[in-house]
Order: C-alpha cells, then structure tokens, then sequence
C-alpha cells in the first residue's frame, strides 16, 4: 500500500497556533486542512494558499520516492491519487518566525493519515504519533525513539479540548470519538540552524495524527 509523504516550504506567516492534518474529502479523496478541526479552517485566496509553495514525493512500500501532484482548492490541499482507504504522511516547514526579545523558531509540521486495520510499527516522520492495538492508545516517537513528556492534545467539539503528557515509554492514552478523530503534539527542540538562509534558535516540531473511527 502507497504512502504519500509531502515535503512543503511554507511562507512565513504567524500559522503556528494552527494544525495541518489529513482527513477525507470528496469522492474518497484525501486532502490536506489548514486550521483548527471544528473552529476555523484556511481557505483560498487566504492563507490556504502559502501551501502552494511545494515540492510532492510518493513512497511506496520500499520506501521509494516517485513525484506526487497536488492541487489546490478552495478549501483544501488535495493529494492527487491518495485515496482514504490508504495511507498518508506530510510534512510543512514555515519559513523562521521571529518576534521581538523571543528566540526565532523554525516551526515544522508532520501529519500522518491512519487507515485499514494494519498499524505502522516504525516511525517515518521525524516527531510521529503511532496508533497501538488498544484503541486510544499511542506512542509518540521524536527522532526515531520513544519521548516522554510531550504534550498531547485531543482535538474535538472545542480547540485542544484535552491536554495529555505521554509516560516514560513515550506512551500516552487519549479518548476516541465516531467520526473523524484528531490527536497532535508538540516537541520544543534547542537547536540552532539556518532554514532559507535566516537563522533559528529552535524547531518547534507539531505533529498531528488523524482517523475515522467506526460508530
């Protein structure tokens, strides 16, 4: 089954407090939302539109990377050939966000799409949350290994309705609902670098994770 991974340089633009997720669109298409789940989604013309700055590969089950189209809508990021019934990854970069007497951060964003009963067992995204067997239970993964004490946050009826840390095994049990269900975190990482030639102090990295889960 295909994976989709996509790469986007975004234009800087004070988003951070935002999410970007997958979730179903028309004719069991996947698309790609900028916002907050049920408060306010970006639209184009708008800020929707700083996602066309993008760069799109496909991996498949070994891991190869083919070209992926995308196409912007006015409500969405739709993945040209995904489907709901598979698998999905995306990552956004926004370009340094500076505010005065505040180390700049370069904020990165991760997205994965969950679907079919077989789970992920490895992560493929640099902070990636996994689903367990037991439904609403996940691990969180930073680098390749288990984190503890990153804040989970379940997103429902109201923006981050609930806020959770994981354990020591990076481990962490969040309520589901029927319907399309959103879980992000957020990692702070002191880490000095250069992205588009403007220097950073460090990464705030903010993955999301979603599904629809059966009535």
């Amino acid at each position: 089954m295909k994976r989709l991974l996509l790469t986007l340089l975004l234009l800087q633009v004070p988003a951070f407090a935002h999410s970007i997720w997958i979730e179903p669109g028309p004719a069991d298409a996947l698309v790609v939302r900028f916002g907050d789940l049920r408060v306010v989604h970006e639209e184009s013309p708008g800020r929707l539109d700083t996602l066309l700055q993008s760069a799109a590969n496909g991996l498949d089950e070994n891991f190869t990377a083919t070209p992926a189209a995308v196409r912007l809508e006015s409500a969405w990021l739709r993945l040209l050939g995904a489907r709901a019934g598979q698998p999905a990854l995306f990552q956004a970069q926004l370009a340094v966000y500076r505010a005065e007497n505040r180390p700049a951060v370069l904020y990165t964003y991760y997205a994965r799409w969950h679907a079919g009963t077989a789970r992920p067992r490895t992560p493929a995204l640099t902070l990636d949350i996994l689903p367990e067997e037991t439904p609403g239970r996940f691990r969180v993964f930073f680098r390749g290994e288990p984190v503890a004490g990153v804040k989970v946050y379940r997103h429902g009826d109201q923006h981050n309705e609930e806020a959770l840390l994981t354990d020591a095994g990076g481990f962490v049990n969040v309520p589901v609902q029927p319907g399309l269900n959103l879980v992000t975190a957020h990692h702070n990482e002191a880490l000095r670098g250069y992205a588009g030639g403007v220097a950073h102090d460090r990464i705030g990295h903010l993955a999301a994770l979603s599904w629809l889960q059966p009535e």
